[in-house]
């Protein structure tokens, strides 16, 4: 029996965040963004829908003023109890791999990344953000 590929990887943790992009696996079933990678930052203390009622979505977030407080206010679109809920989960029940800085040419060479689906984009490291953006047929 053939062994699935993963359809998703861990780009880059450490005790307080985590960066997973989704979507390796071509053929998205998405409408709206066909077979794009998408980059999830997420907060590694909580699932996204506690760290919003506690705040600690701030680790992620920073002072975006759409992340509104403590839930109160939020104008943000990103729906976490869907698919930031669903990636934070499936990476504490272990089901990314992690890439290494070496591997992401061949991961992303030729597709379109969303970098910060969910997250402040500018918490995943330069080195990473370079090595993609040099090798995606374009990014956003």
């Amino acid at each position: 029996m053939k062994s699935k590929k993963p359809n998703g990887a861990v780009l880059f943790e450490n005790d307080r965040i985590i960066v997973i992009a989704t979507g390796l696996a071509r053929g998205s079933k998405n409408a709206k963004t066909g077979a794009m990678i998408q980059t999830w930052i997420l907060y590694r203390g909580a699932n996204p829908v506690q760290a919003i009622k506690t705040g600690a979505d701030m680790h992620i977030c920073g002072d975006c003023p759409l992340r509104g407080d403590h839930g109160k206010e939020r104008a943000c679109y990103v729906r976490v109890g869907n698919a930031p809920l669903a990636v934070w989960r499936a990476y504490f029940r272990g089901n990314y791999p992690k890439l290494e800085l070496s591997q992401l040419a061949d991961t992303f060479r030729g597709r379109f990344v969303r970098f910060g689906s969910y997250g402040e984009p500018t918490l995943i490291p330069l080195p990473i953000i370079r090595e993609i953006a040099s090798v995606a047929r374009g990014w956003m």
